[in-house]
């Protein structure tokens, strides 16, 4: 069994023009405004490792949700390997035009938030 652990943070603080601006072309990638809502496929329960992130933005004016999920196992047909076309296509798009989205976000720093004393209002982005 694997050794990673998640875990959740919590930053307060205010964009600059610069990271508004890249946050603004990240969220305007067509890879990335062309998946469809994210739906978790369906995983073998012999998965020893889970991949998964999911990112909500609006889009024309409602909420849209995206996301990959990648699982492996010890056995291919554990693994995603295992599934079909469709599904390794599907998740492997969606992580090619998320990833860029986490890295710039790890990339922000702020003033750390304790989030057992607040509520999570999410994150939202209007023009």
């Amino acid at each position: 069994m694997s050794s990673h652990q998640a875990t959740i943070n919590v930053y307060t603080g205010t964009l600059s023009e610069a990271q508004l601006s890249n946050v603004k072309a990240l969220l305007s990638d067509k890879g990335l405004l062309s998946l469809p809502d994210f739906k978790k496929p369906e995983f073998s329960r012999g998965s020893n490792y889970l991949e998964s992130a999911s990112l909500r933005f609006y889009q024309e004016n409602r909420p849209k949700d995206v996301g990959y999920f990648i699982w492996r196992g010890l056995r291919p047909e554990d693994s995603i390997e295992g599934a079909s076309e469709e599904v390794k296509n599907e998740q492997y798009k969606a992580k090619t035009a998320i990833v860029p989205f986490i890295q710039w976000q790890k990339s922000l720093t702020g003033k750390s938030v304790d989030i057992t004393k607040s509520k999570y209002k999410g994150c939202n982005y209007e023009s």
